[in-house]
């Protein structure tokens, strides 16, 4: 039976910290192969335009493939900054919409108003964790 992580956020960040170590003391040249490029652009993100110029030519990625890796680049950065808050230490202190960790260990979005979690409330659910939902892509239609 698997037991979940008493601590999802440290749990989280120590996997972050150990694929950007593994990477970063390995030796092999991370370029040569188009999926380790891929990995690498992702965790460490390529720095400057020869190097992705390089990468182009290499593998024949375009245009789309730098702004996916980007993309995700930025949304691996963005997960290592999170942070989980123990409902133990605090609640929310403005009612709205937060990505909430469940005791059954799973993550999922709920409404958090008059001090209560609404959908944890009327499902039984125990919430340990919670943190604020990140920003809606720019562009995009925000109801909330």
């Amino acid at each position: 039976m698997y037991v979940y992580p008493a601590d999802p956020c440290k749990e989280c960040m120590n996997a972050f910290q150990s694929i950007q170590r593994t990477i970063a003391f390995d030796s092999r040249d991370w370029a040569a192969d188009s999926r380790l490029a891929w990995i690498y652009a992702i965790v460490f993100g390529w720095v400057n335009d020869d190097s992705w110029n390089e990468l182009y030519e290499k593998f024949g990625w375009d245009e789309s493939d730098r702004k996916r890796a980007e993309e995700l680049h930025a949304q691996w950065e963005n997960a290592k900054q999170a942070k989980w808050t123990s409902v133990e230490d605090k609640l929310p202190n403005i009612d709205g919409n937060y990505m909430v960790w469940k005791k059954q260990g799973f993550y999922f979005v709920d409404s958090f108003k008059d001090g209560k979690w609404l959908t944890a409330s009327l499902c039984n659910s125990i919430i340990t964790h919670w943190m604020p939902l990140p920003k809606p892509p720019e562009g995009a239609i925000s109801f909330g």
